[in-house]
């Protein structure tokens, strides 16, 4: 199976930067510089008009289209495609001084000031006619102009307004979901505090007292938000119905649900600003990334994604602005087309000589010296993504599912005495997202490709589903995952399963619950929150049938099981709860569920995921044991398999591949079945698809 190119004109992995000409219209030989290096660095796609709107509608009734006229032209002249944005995250100062209520108002009641970006009301009937203005504009202007491959809706979509507009929409979105307020106290639980409400108006989603109601707010807010969205790309297919439409999402975002948004775009698009510097822990930095990968290429169903910003050098806003090591550059654009990226862009092309980003990462510094080392490693990762044409369209053939719902991961926030966070993450990464990449990295650790799902989501598709602090359950989900375990499916979850219902309500008579407490043949009613300094050993049970012999301190949580029937894999070895089960495996009809009741530290746990691997026959990406730090992934097209190799140790490691490898990127190929990769290197090997 092969998928179209993201750009149905481009039949290559993509390579572009974020341009911004209209900073520099006042100096046409940088732009004739421009010009002259977009080829030397192999860049085929520039975003242009991001934050344009003060450029093309200088004041209220005055449009200059000229200077995007000139550049869209010179860009189809040169062989290059513009992915074109509408302006909307960056609205004109003139816009907000005549228009104060398009401004946002925060939770703290406070209106946004002119100026920065993305802080606009998603609900102002003004901001949404002056938007959809402007994309008609320019939809009606460049539908069908040559160098236009792609809509580049917003910028990194974001954040909840507050004001009187924004609330009237919750209310209006809650009434059509309740339909009585007998209906929304009930499921509410609003008798806490006092709480029940007698009109709509007085729900206030300030209050965070009602998780329930904090649940909800987050639902309509994604909503809301894809909506806009949807309401700017209807203004555009008026004109333009055929062209691909992208957003750029940010990774795994912990307060908006991309899988809301994800139907209302063509094409799947992710900032990616990794800050890999050598170091032991760079490969847990590096699977996290990579599960942000896998999800860009899930949302819409294994489909191709695109890496729309990423920095080529250094990142302004991430501390100490550290250079990216030599070699590094590669390995981290190869790692985004391994996990289903069909191109890699950066932010930004050049850097501007004022404003914010000015020393955040270009290809092109302030020097404007193309023999930089910076310029020259975008060239040479050209000259590998030109090696790949037949990696476009490709999906990713992963027999391991994970489900992961930022609904589990707002009501565990939500939840007074359950941990939401744990020391240590990196900025934005919850405790559940924690989990989630945890049990993520058991998988790719071991070269197992994976897909995930959303809580709704259907595991038939997979041999093998990973469901961690699976908090929150959906309506008939429990059912569906125990006919699919039942069936011969093999399950995993964790600690924090099956806690709360659909409304944040606690399930009663023990978790997991909806019947999942028989699946797993575990029960627990309490869960022990670590404080971060303290340990509890797991000590392996004598011929378990995983043969795991691994004793390890479990950190920041221990679930208090009681067997229904599971065989204890390991148990505590400390605490008053000291030989009771931490990690059990249990036969339920044909297939079996796995439970690990602790939180593990991460080699141990990629260790536990390959006696799983080996236990079920689990097919990896090679047949070799991976180092750890080492990972491989697979993109197929049925026929032929296009296997990414990528060390994210600062050791060269040799790993065997098998028989059959070529080497898809030229230079010497496997040797005697084994592949030689040096210090954070990077291959990608041809084979023909293996049964």
């Amino acid at each position: 199976m092969r998928y179209p190119p993201l750009n149905p004109r481009h039949s290559h992995l993509i390579h572009g930067a974020d341009w911004n000409p209209d900073q520099w219209l006042e100096r046409p030989d940088i732009l004739d510089e421009d010009f002259a290096l977009f080829p030397r660095a192999g860049l085929d796609h520039l975003s242009v008009g991001i934050f344009a709107w003060a450029a093309v509608q200088p004041a209220p009734d005055v449009w200059n289209f000229d200077w995007l006229d000139r550049i869209m032209d010179r860009l189809a002249a040169a062989g290059r495609f513009a992915i074109l944005a509408t302006p909307s995250a960056g609205k004109p100062a003139w816009l907000a001084q005549a228009h104060p209520e398009v401004q946002r108002v925060w939770e703290a009641g406070n209106r946004s000031e002119i100026g920065g970006r993305m802080n606009h009301c998603w609900t102002s009937p003004v901001f949404r006619e002056r938007v959809a203005e402007v994309d008609h504009r320019l939809a009606e202007r460049y539908s069908r102009h040559p160098a236009l491959a792609m809509w580049h809706v917003s910028n990194e979509a974001s954040g909840a307004c507050y004001c009187e507009l924004c609330r009237a929409e919750w209310h209006h979105w809650l009434q059509r979901k309740y339909g009585s307020l007998a209906e929304l106290n009930r499921r509410w639980w609003t008798p806490f505090w006092s709480h029940a409400y007698s009109d709509w108006t007085q729900i206030d989603p300030k209050d965070h007292c009602l998780d329930g109601m904090w649940l909800d707010w987050r639902r309509f807010t994604s909503e809301h938000i894809a909506g806009f969205l949807g309401h700017e790309i209807a203004a555009l297919r008026r004109h333009c119905p055929l062209v691909p439409v992208t957003s750029n999402f940010m990774g795994s975002v912990p307060d908006l649900d991309y899988w809301r948004f994800a139907p209302v775009l063509d094409v799947i698009s992710n900032d990616a600003y990794p800050v890999y510097q050598p170091g032991e822990h760079l490969w847990i930095q590096a699977s996290n990334d990579a599960f942000n990968f896998d999800l860009d290429r899930s949302l819409k169903g294994n489909r191709p994604w695109l890496c729309m910003e990423s920095s080529p050098s250094t990142i302004n806003w991430a501390g100490p602005a550290k250079l990216k090591r030599p070699g590094i550059h590669a390995l981290e654009m190869l790692q985004n087309i391994a996990h289903g990226a069909d191109g890699v862009c950066y932010f930004q092309w050049r850097q501007g000589r004022g404003g914010h980003e000015k020393y955040h990462g270009a290809v092109l510094g302030h020097d404007r010296d193309p023999s930089a080392r910076v310029f020259r490693e975008v060239q040479d990762v050209s000259t590998m993504l030109g090696k790949l044409d037949d990696v476009v369209g490709t999906p990713v053939p992963a027999e391991v599912g994970l489900i992961f719902d930022w609904e589990s991961d707002w009501a565990i926030r939500s939840g007074s005495g359950i941990r939401e966070r744990r020391p240590g993450l990196p900025w934005g990464q919850t405790a559940y997202q924690g989990a989630c990449k945890d049990h993520y990295r058991g998988a790719w650790g071991n070269g197992l490709p994976v897909q995930m799902i959303n809580g709704d989501g259907d595991p038939a598709p997979f041999t093998l589903l990973i469901a961690p602090a699976m908090y929150l359950l959906r309506p008939g989900m429990a059912e569906r995952l125990a006919a699919w375990v039942r069936g011969g499916g093999i399950l995993i979850s964790t600690y924090l399963c099956g806690m709360v219902d659909e409304d944040n309500l606690v399930l009663e008579g023990g978790w997991p619950g909806q019947g999942l407490s028989e699946v797993f043949g575990v029960r627990y009613q309490e869960i022990d929150f670590l404080p971060d300094a303290d340990r509890v050993p797991l000590a392996p049970v004598p011929a378990n049938s995983l043969g795991w012999e691994v004793t390890v301190d479990a950190t920041d949580v221990c679930c208090l099981l009681r067997s229904l029937g599971a065989e204890t894999i390991a148990s505590y070895g400390g605490e008053f709860y000291a030989g009771t089960p931490a990690i059990t495996a249990h036969r339920y009809g044909a297939g079996t569920a796995y439970f690990i009741g602790a939180q593990l530290p991460a080699a141990e746990l990629v260790d536990l995921y390959r006696r799983i691997a080996d236990r079920h026959g689990l097919r990896r990406a090679i047949p070799g044991r991976l180092p750890l730090g080492v990972t491989a992934q697979v993109r197929s097209d049925g026929a032929t398999e296009h296997v990414f190799l990528l060390n994210f140790t600062g050791i060269g490691q040799t790993i065997e591949v098998g028989p059959g490898c070529t080497n898809a990127l030229g230079g010497p190929g496997p040797a005697d079945g084994r592949m030689v990769l040096a210090a954070h290197g990077v291959a990608v090997l041809r084979r023909t698809t293996q049964p």
